[in-house]
């Protein structure tokens, strides 16, 4: 699981599981380069232990998968709405 924290608003979300988190980690880099204040973290557990885990650590509420930052081909299901912000990829 690949857990997106946004600081300034105190909020998480899990994306996952997947094999390979690249797409998802370059749009936290160019949300960290538009001035957002988000990092992402590997965990290493279910869904369900993976948010217990966060919230026991660092708090925060759960927010839906891909509210936070989602890469473009990202495809919101319908228990998941479309996220709220996205960021432009920026070159590396």
């Amino acid at each position: 699981m690949l857990c997106i924290a946004d600081h300034d608003t105190d909020r998480f979300t899990l994306e996952g599981p997947m094999t390979d988190a690249e797409t998802w980690v370059r749009e936290v880099i160019a949300a960290r380069r538009a001035g957002r204040d988000i990092t992402c973290h590997v965990l290493d557990a279910s869904p369900e232990e993976a948010a217990q885990a966060w919230m026991r650590a660092k708090g925060g509420t759960r927010w839906p998968s891909g509210s936070i930052v989602a890469p473009e081909c990202f495809e919101p299901s319908a228990d998941r709405p479309p996220p709220a912000e996205t960021a432009t990829l920026l070159p590396l």
